[in-house]
């Protein structure tokens, strides 16, 4: 298995009128973006009874080329600012080789893998999954057990930008890989008729996280920094993100006319950033700014909720089917309170990323459809009968209430 990608993106902004009275900002703008990965991989199948594996090793490849030029005559003098690329090694290959393996002992099942990756910067990483289950006379108990690592992109180990008489430059060739483990248990169970139940509890911690910072003047105080204090942006390997959280989902035959079906999770997530985790050589005695955050690091830094997670979700479905020509639904939606971004101007001189919280909602949707003959059929739904003003997202807006028809065809 191969595959070879290749994508150029031009952004170029040569129209420096601003206003309908011909004012200009007098700049002119070409970004070239230029990006390659290549890959390839074997992979060997065997099978044989109750047993079952797959054996495969591979390589990826990616390459990045990013060259800009910026001029500016705004202030009654030329200005021009060039980033090139191509005068660095901005590349990075992995080797791999991974192996997995299930078995089936009739009521005990167990599936494992392994997976052995060499980045040429970051060194050798192992990553593995273990899948026992148990299967009951109308169900099933399983758990899980995975690791994971992600390598920090090229943009974010390499870009040379330096603007102004700045501490370092934004890239970080020091950064470490990401690294996450992640646990689940869980119980499902069939009843007579299609009716279901299901239940599952899991926990996610992510390691080493990278983080876009700013970094200011270490001498001058947080409260009186000011743009000349800017001493550069980069990137750093500073959080640790725990997420944990309880799905159940389960369907009703209540009589062979009627049936109901829903779902429900929760979740809880938090991130930590502890100063002592900070690369001084990257940094100096500067302050540093968490722009996703907004906040200074002092100390430690502990953020309860993630940003567009809901602790809540839940939906349910009524559907009922009188004869074989209709058929009815209704639809109810929960989605909980959570926090989102936004750019709050007066969070350093530069501004960063505040948080605001996104009211919770719930939406009612009507359905139905009528089938006139084995080829013709009607399908109308109402979405949001209550015409509920939400929002899903900060700032944008969503749609209230919607009348859809649908009028299908079968040969």
């Amino acid at each position: 298995i191969g595959s070879l990608t290749s994508s150029v993106r031009i952004n170029e902004n040569d129209s420096s009128r601003i206003a309908d009275d011909g004012a200009t900002d007098k700049s002119y703008f070409k970004g070239v973006y230029d990006g390659k990965i290549a890959t390839a991989e074997a992979q060997l199948d065997l099978s044989r009874g109750r047993f079952s594996s797959l054996f495969g090793a591979g390589v990826y490849g990616e390459k990045m080329f990013f060259n800009t030029y910026f001029y500016s005559n705004a202030f009654g003098f030329p200005y021009e600012a060039v980033i090139n690329y191509d005068t660095i090694n901005t590349s990075a290959n992995t080797l791999y080789a991974f192996g997995k393996a299930a078995y089936d002992l009739g009521r005990f099942n167990v599936a494992a893998g392994v997976r052995l990756s060499r980045h040429e910067m970051f060194g050798t990483y192992a990553t593995f999954e273990f899948n026992p289950s148990y299967r009951l006379e109308n169900g099933l108990i399983y758990a899980s057990a995975s690791t994971g690592y992600n390598a920090p992109s090229l943009y974010q180990l390499f870009d040379p930008t330096m603007s102004g008489n700045v501490y370092t430059n934004r890239g970080n060739e020091k950064l470490g890989a990401e690294g996450s483990i992640s646990i689940e248990a869980g119980f499902k169970h069939e009843f007579s008729r299609g009716s279901y139940f299901t239940a599952s509890i899991f926990r996610t911690v992510v390691d080493n996280g990278i983080e876009y910072v700013y970094l200011w003047n270490g001498s001058t105080p947080e409260d009186e920094l000011t743009y000349e204090d800017f001493a550069g942006d980069t990137y750093l390997n500073v959080s640790r993100q725990t997420t944990q959280g309880i799905e159940i989902a389960g369907k009703m035959v209540l009589t062979q006319r009627f049936s109901l079906a829903g779902n429900f999770s929760w979740l809880h997530g938090k991130s930590v950033i502890t100063e002592a985790d900070i690369d001084r050589v990257k940094t100096g005695d500067n302050h540093i700014q968490l722009f996703n955050y907004g906040a200074f690091l002092d100390g430690k830094l502990e953020q309860a909720k993630l940003v567009r997670r809901p602790s809540l979700l839940g939906n349910a479905q009524l559907n009922w089917a009188p004869n074989g020509r209709w058929t009815f639904s209704a639809a109810y939606r929960l989605a909980g309170s959570r926090y989102d971004s936004w750019y709050d101007a007066l969070a350093g001189p530069f501004g960063a990323l505040g948080r605001t919280q996104v009211a919770q909602y719930q939406l009612f949707d009507l359905s139905s459809t009528m089938r006139i003959n084995k080829h013709l059929a009607v399908a109308g739904k109402i979405e949001n009968v209550f015409d509920t003003n939400y929002a899903e997202i900060q700032g944008y807006r969503t749609r209230g209430r919607s009348l859809y028809i649908k009028i299908s065809y079968q040969l």
